[in-house]
């Protein structure tokens, strides 16, 4: 099947390891986004330690106005009785006055919150350099009541209520795909799912951690909905709820961090075939090598939907051949449930009112479609009418098959730098562009010693505020270049300044399609690998746009194909 979507050759030798599969279980594969400074991990439903901590410190160290002086009795307040409160999930609990604010008529939480709809300002601070603002606001946005606003170089922090507003969390989600993760929360908190942002699909048979956005909702609203899935244990959570100033897109995003178990087919066996022993260092060295060395950056079977056939839908939107794109999305699809089945036969004999009904929430497309069939729309509306995110997913399945039968042609011309390929110029690279593996994590944190911050702003202590605050600085050149300008066609002159690596494919543009340029080759970050009883573990990180699968695929071969 992959050979359907041009996913034929191998950067390295042919793959050695047999008669193992991927995704034998589901939690044999675990996906963890990484942000800014962030790996996206089960941490607590929200957390105000650094906010508490730098709020404390500014207080006590800092030569600034402090307009409310009860600051600490604030924070510890709202840090201790909120967490308290919501992870007791009692509404009616007495808790502590809060020494100086408004008084919490009746002692009740809820009264609090009903009574205190206006911002409360703290306190201001005067702080010239824009490296170091983003540095406060950063922190104290991870305190959900906590908010922030520069104006001509002074950064005045509010204490705030339960306003509406908009919040970013990370969604753990078990054996569930993304869009359905999304339309239960958005079903549970009575707003449109497309108030929730992320910036992209993760696997289903697998256990995924990302980062998404929410508007339109109150703090107090998000954190019930977060205790209840965490009740409902129904393979959806919700953890380290914060404030955000803008929404998650892709922009945001610099990598995936992956955790994966692969198990030999026959798990009844306790050896495995005298082609598959991988027992001894040598073979963990082979997988390492061969992980390292590189891989395709093929766009990866998820990319192509279930049946593999998303890609022909594009093709079809594109081209403007609705009719065929409308039959193709209603076909019936192999092991689909008695249900969706008589749905999709429900639909083929106009029942179109009944196959809406039937098709479960998720199944989005069918029913955008039954709707408008049931209307009378044409087959043009009704793909118009699905939605923008969801029909950007066909879109983008085509031009991924463009760009893999490209990638195979021209590693079917050699693994090596040729004249007339397209390379990257060697130059210093944006930090919008870097990469992010764990490394990136780990060096982010430094040392106090490590931060000069202007001396009229901050002084420090440094046994207290050693650690709180890290260095956000990085070098961000002037995007003065376009994309096209950062590109150069390799010619006898310059062929030994490249290698493959510095390779890179333009994406095709077409109707509703950017441009752009994808690398032929891509290497993992921070890799682990290890085997214990005959079943290999890895762990790597990858830049946003490779696939896991297309790694695996180096070592396994076409095994990568598993059952859903």
């Amino acid at each position: 099947m992959l050979e359907n979507v041009n996913i034929t050759e191998y950067f390295n030798s042919d793959p050695f390891v047999e008669n193992y599969s991927l995704k034998t279980f589901f939690n044999d594969f675990i996906v963890q986004e990484i942000h800014e400074n962030e790996l996206c991990e089960e941490t607590d439903i929200f957390d105000t330690l650094n906010a508490v901590k730098v709020l404390k410190f500014i207080r006590e160290f800092a030569k600034i106005e402090i307009i409310d002086e009860k600051l600490e009795n604030l924070v510890k307040a709202i840090n201790q009785n909120r967490q308290k409160y919501f992870l007791n999930n009692e509404k009616n609990e007495n808790i502590e006055t809060i020494e100086n604010i408004e008084t919490i008529q009746n002692n009740k939480f809820d009264n609090f919150f009903v009574e205190n709809n206006q911002r409360k300002l703290l306190f201001k601070i005067y702080i010239p350099n824009k490296t170091y603002r983003s540095v406060l606001h950063g922190f104290l946005q991870s305190h959900p009541l906590i908010s922030t606003k520069t104006d001509n170089n002074i950064v005045s922090v509010f204490y705030i209520s339960d306003n509406s507003k908009k919040y970013s969390f990370v969604l753990k989600k078990t054996n569930r795909d993304t869009l359905n993760a999304c339309q239960i929360i958005a079903s549970y908190l009575k707003i449109s799912y497309n108030s929730i942002k992320f910036c992209g699909n993760k696997d289903k048979r697998a256990v995924t951690y990302q980062k998404m956005s929410i508007t339109d909702i109150s703090f107090y609203d998000l954190y019930q909905i977060a205790l209840k899935l965490s009740e409902e244990n129904n393979g959806i959570s919700i953890y380290k709820i914060r404030t955000c100033v803008s929404g998650i897109s892709l922009g945001t995003l610099k990598g995936n961090r992956f955790k994966i178990i692969l198990r030999p087919k026959n798990r009844n066996e306790n050896s495995l075939t005298e082609n598959s022993n991988l027992q001894n260092n040598y073979d963990v060295e082979k997988i390492k090598m061969y992980l390292n060395n590189g891989f395709i950056n093929y766009y990866g079977n998820q990319r192509f939907g279930k049946n593999m056939h998303n890609h022909i839908i594009g093709e079809l939107i594109v081209t403007k051949k609705y009719k065929e794109a409308v039959e193709i999305i209603m076909e019936p699809i192999s092991n689909e449930s008695e249900q969706i089945t008589q749905a999709r036969n429900l639909y083929k004999e106009e029942k179109f009112k009944d196959a809406y009904e039937l098709f479960p929430q998720r199944f989005i497309a069918e029913k955008t479609i039954c709707k408008g069939k049931s209307r009378g729309l044409s087959d043009k509306k009704c793909i118009e009418n699905i939605k923008k995110e969801l029909k950007s997913i066909y879109l983008h399945s085509y031009q991924s098959y463009i760009f893999n039968k490209m990638a195979s042609d021209r590693i079917k011309r050699g693994k090596n730098i040729q004249v007339g390929d397209l390379v990257l110029k060697r130059t210093k690279i944006s930090s919008k562009e870097v990469t992010s593996g764990n490394d990136n994590i780990s060096n982010s944190h430094k040392k106090l010693e490590d931060i000069k911050l202007d001396s009229e702003v901050f002084i420090f202590d440094k046994n207290i505020f050693n650690n709180i605050l890290y260095d956000s600085k990085k070098e961000i050149y002037e995007e003065k270049e376009t994309l096209e300008e950062k590109i150069e066609t390799i010619t006898d002159e310059n062929l030994d300044l490249h290698t493959i690596y510095d390779v890179v494919i333009p994406l095709k543009v077409e109707r509703g399609l950017k441009g752009g340029y994808r690398k032929l080759i891509e290497k993992t970050s921070d890799l682990s690998v290890s085997i214990e009883n005959n079943i290999i573990y890895l762990e790597f990180s990858l830049s946003k746009s490779a696939y896991a699968t297309m790694v695996i695929r180096e070592i396994i071969g076409n095994d990568i194909l598993y059952l859903e």
